[in-house]
This record gives structure tokens, sequence and C-alpha cells, in this order.
């Protein structure tokens, strides 16, 4: 008998509806201005760490894959996440800072990038969530993870053969 008490990732409800954060957008997502309410979800079970998902609760068919700029793996410096956090009047231990993944599969090669143009910032105390977009022309739209993009491929081949 099928569970109907589970998402699409396989996590029971009960136990994301428990530990779930609902972070408020109050002008919505670039392209997406009625989506105003987003939470984050591990992809797959953590199959797919260290890539995130951020689910729209007024429209869920709507998901964006975030790389989270962590623990020392963050593609911005030090003095960029500060000014990112400082910028809302918050400090850089508040908030959380992720960037739009775009996957693509040219010729069958698995090939992710992410936007450091415009990163998502989320302040876990306020449950208040903005994207920040830099005018600045340093920032790359479309910058490449190509480690990541290596390593999808070769579990992706693993488990198939």
């Amino acid at each position: 008998m099928e569970d109907n008490n589970k998402t699409k990732q396989g996590t029971p409800m009960a136990t994301v509806a428990e530990s779930i954060k609902i972070y408020e957008f109050s002008t919505g997502v670039p392209g997406f201005p009625e989506l105003k309410k987003f939470y984050i979800q591990n992809l797959k079970d953590g199959f797919y760490d260290p890539l995130k998902l951020m689910v729209s609760v007024d429209n869920p068919a709507i998901s964006f894959i975030l790389y989270p700029h962590v623990n020392g793996e963050s593609l911005f410096d030090q003095e960029s996440l500060g000014t990112f956090a400082k910028a809302y009047d918050r400090e850089q231990g508040d908030v959380d800072i992720y960037s739009v993944v775009t996957v693509r599969e040219p010729n069958g090669h698995l090939h992710l990038t992410t936007n450091l143009k415009a990163p998502i910032v989320l302040d876990r105390g306020r449950q208040k969530g903005w994207q920040h977009i830099l005018t600045s022309k340093d920032s790359d739209l479309a910058f490449p993870l190509d480690k990541l993009s290596k390593n999808f491929q070769k579990v992706r081949a693993e488990n198939h053969s």
C-alpha cells in the first residue's frame, strides 16, 4: 500500500512540517513576483549535497536549485558575504547566502552553473528572504560548477551500471 503522507522527495510530511521554515519574499523573486513564500529542503535525501531546493509554498510546482555559500565552500569572498548581510542591517551569521543553479545537459554531459550576480539571502531570525542584485561587472552570471558536474555525472554512471 502506498504511503500518501510523503512528499515528492519521499520525506514524511509530519517531519517536514515540524522542521520547515517558511521565508517570505516581500516582492517575490524576479520573474515570479506573485510567489512570496518559500522553504528550503535537501534534494533527494542529501544525494545532491551541497545543493538545496527552494520550493514555493504558493505554487509547489515551482522550485529553484540553490548552491549554499557556507563553510569554506563559498564562491564569494568574506567581504562580499558581509556586504550582503549589512545591506539589510543584519550580521553575517544571521543570514544564509545561496545562488541559483542552472542545470543543462548538452550532448549528455551534465553541466551546472550558478548565478553569482543575484544571490538569494535568507534571514533565519526574521524568516525573510530577498534576492540581492549585484551591479558589479565582476560577478558572474553563469559561474561553472565543474567539480559538482563531474561528481554528479560519476554518481549517475555508477547508479546506472
